[in-house]
């Protein structure tokens, strides 16, 4: 090997060590930035045109990568998302029932009670009477207010809903943009930026909904949400979006389907924000109005069958305390002092 040759090896070990020494220094330099993901460096033979060798070539870079932990990750931040979106609808609705027993309800029925008894004591005493009447509207308002409150969240979470999936559109439409700026850029060697932004964005898509990634081999890849149902592959997405339904909070969510068809996908959301908010408002406030609407009705009931087997001091008989409901549903809101 000649001089120049040997001079000529070394000088390809130096440059493939400044790149080395710069992806190492671009690694450190972000080591905090969210989303980044480190880049190692591809180092091959270089050709032998020569006896010996030519030394070596900077083959590319790799970004640090791993499907499976992107997949574990992706699962976990779903499930967070779900049960957080779940906590934040019931919440309130939850610290109300819970202090059923010393506040709100629960101290209205008892002072309902009591006033009961002691007119029990004093029949005929007209402040007792009037005690017994403010206790009675006491406790409709408070039927009233938690009923209102169950469907203010109802609503509430309707409006969630439509919020996530538009930014769930949003990140679908532009997934797709950069997933068609991947595969010009990654056929030259690039696009490693472009990709830590996209796997930002797919991040944030699972913690809305479930999703499912397949990295396909031009760089792109292609997303998978609501159990099955491809949202973008390669540089085409599809829409999402929010059907009314039959009015506030019974809304739905629909994936473009081929051609004009849309595809109700509620039922087939499995973790994800959405599937937090659909569960709170589809089935843990149903549940929670259903109970109350239920009380209400067994209190209407049980007081009016009591206060119209006796008389008043008129010594008429026969009438109700409260305005007789004739169904359970919606009793909660309804109730009121006849």
């Amino acid at each position: 090997m000649s001089l120049l040759s040997t001079l000529y090896t070394g000088r390809s070990g130096l440059m493939a060590s400044q790149v080395g020494i710069q992806s190492a220094s671009q690694n450190v330099t972000n080591a905090g930035v969210e989303g980044y993901n480190a880049r190692s460096v591809v180092l091959n033979p270089a050709a032998p045109a020569l006896p010996g060798g030519r030394g070596v070539e900077v083959g590319g870079l790799i970004r640090a990568s791993d499907p499976m932990l992107q997949r574990v990750l992706l699962e976990d931040m779903s499930d967070h998302g779900s049960s957080s979106a779940r906590y934040n609808v019931l919440d309130p609705v939850s610290q109300a029932f819970s202090e059923f027993e010393t506040d709100g309800l629960g101290a209205a029925l008892d002072s309902l009670w009591s006033s009961f008894r002691l007119l029990e004591t004093t029949p005929n005493d007209m402040p007792a009477r009037e005690e017994v009447l403010n206790s009675v509207q006491n406790v409709c308002d408070c039927f009233n207010d938690l009923a209102s409150m169950i469907q203010r969240e109802r609503l509430s979470a309707d409006d969630r809903v439509e919020a996530a999936v538009n930014r769930l559109d949003e990140l679908a439409g532009r997934i797709a943009e950069i997933n068609q700026e991947i595969g010009v850029a990654a056929a030259e060697g690039g696009g490693h930026e472009l990709m830590d932004q996209r796997d930002a964005m797919i991040r944030e898509m699972s913690e809305i909904i479930d999703t499912k990634v397949i990295n396909n081999d031009d760089g792109t890849v292609t997303l998978v949400v609501a159990s099955g149902i491809p949202i973008v592959e390669g540089p085409n997405s599809r829409h999402i979006r929010i059907d009314p339904g039959s009015g506030p909070g019974a809304s739905s969510i629909q994936i473009e389907g081929p051609g004009t068809l849309w595809i109700d996908i509620n039922d087939r959301v499995a973790s994800g924000e959405l599937a937090g908010l659909l569960t709170a408002r589809d089935s843990d406030l149903q549940a929670f109005e259903a109970r109350l609407d239920q009380l209400a009705f067994d209190v209407t009931t049980a007081v009016n069958a009591q206060h119209s087997a006796g008389f008043g001091l008129d010594g008429v008989g026969g009438r109700d305390l409260f305005t007789p409901l004739g169904v359970v549903a919606g009793a909660a809101s309804l109730i009121s002092m006849d």
